[in-house]
């Protein structure tokens, strides 16, 4: 059986993930690259005081309870205010909780000097190009997801032919619009929070994303299908019979069952068909 250690650190590419998400102790996954970012907040870990953005899944205590204290911590070590960004049906409960937070300190301060606390309806500009969008997931409460995506600068098909003094020419003559397609945004890393396996299936940005940080809950005969389903999470079967959907380059696998241990999902996972011929990750 697991238990809950230290916080480990994975390089997947151009960005590196620390924290720990072991199933009903806590989830917080910090990703720092190109931009910072935290996905949800069971507990509070360097990684994630880091990150003046915290991106989360849903209301359960193992992935949200840590919020004050990464506001708290953020603000005593004089940081920007934080960012959270939360479902709808997060956002008044999380807003109490802060307050009560606030409360039991004894501080004079508002909540809103802390942090600020958004439901994001439509994808938000971030900085650096970045954008963030979520997704509804399909959890035993209401829960999103997350696609944090950058705008392509690719050049378009037509002018890929063009050397880069041509190119730099081009885009002197007629504009950088003209020549380099910056509408479009490129899904750099998906996050799935707790969900079960369909909302995934039908999130096209998840399943093209550069680095996909997927929960598999359970990986063997302890719950069925069946019954994993019904607690709103993904079985390692699912991935199996779905593994010709996923076109990541990386897929980091996360939120496992505190009943395994490391070496038995590394054993389990790796020998599985899913991990057959692609980049595969345990988190």
């Amino acid at each position: 059986m697991a238990t809950p250690g230290g916080d480990k650190q994975l390089q997947v590419g151009q960005w590196l993930l620390t924290g720990q998400s072991i199933a009903g102790y806590w989830t917080s996954i910090a990703v720092t690259g190109p931009f910072k970012i935290c996905f949800d907040a069971g507990r509070v870990h360097k990684g994630m005081l880091k990150s003046e953005i915290v991106a989360v899944s849903h209301g359960h205590p193992d992935h949200i309870a840590a919020l004050p204290q990464h506001a708290f911590v953020r603000n005593l070590e004089k940081k920007p205010r934080a960012t959270y960004y939360v479902h709808r049906a997060v956002a008044a409960p999380l807003h109490r909780m802060l307050e009560s937070a606030v409360e039991l300190e004894g501080s004079t301060r508002a909540v809103s000097d802390l942090c600020c606390v958004r439901v994001p309806v439509k994808p938000v500009k971030l900085s650096n190009g970045f954008w963030l969008a979520a997704y509804a997931m399909s959890h035993r409460v209401p829960a999103q997801g997350y696609v944090l995506s950058r705008k392509s600068n690719r050049v378009r098909p037509e002018h890929r032919h063009l050397d880069k003094t041509q190119i730099h020419e081009l885009i002197k003559l007629h504009g950088r619009d003209v020549v380099v397609d910056t509408a479009t945004r490129v899904p750099c890393i998906a996050y799935t929070g707790d969900t079960r396996i369909d909302t995934v299936l039908t999130t096209p940005d998840m399943l093209t994303a550069t680095i996909l940080i997927m929960e598999c809950t359970i990986i063997d005969d302890a719950l069925s299908v069946e019954e994993t389903r019904a607690r709103g999470h993904i079985h390692l079967d699912e991935l199996v019979e779905h593994a010709d959907a996923f076109q990541n380059q990386h897929i980091v696998l996360t939120h496992f069952s505190a009943r395994y241990s490391r070496h038995y999902i590394e054993e389990v996972v790796f020998a599985s068909p899913f991990a057959s011929g692609r980049s595969v990750h345990i988190f």
